[in-house]
């Protein structure tokens, strides 16, 4: 079985497409394999048929600055 995945990230009402972003599960009967991690869109292929959660985390690193600030998706 398998999805196609898009994410997106939105701040101060305008989208971010230019991040370091990841894919992963956060639970699920069994394996998920992704077929881009570290991309917006990617296929998720699972190992069995059942309920996943599954987060899309989006970084982003400010220059000349002491924070970091992520965003975070569960699907």
């Amino acid at each position: 079985t398998s999805a196609n995945l898009s994410g997106k990230i939105f701040y101060d009402e305008g989208e971010l497409n230019n991040l370091s972003v990841s894919w992963k599960k956060i639970s699920g009967p069994g394996n998920v394999n992704f077929s881009n991690a570290n991309g917006y869109n990617t296929t998720a292929n699972f190992s069995s048929n059942g309920t996943y959660r599954l987060q899309f985390v989006g970084r982003d690193d400010f220059d000349n600055q002491s924070h970091d600030q992520n965003f975070t998706t569960i699907y």
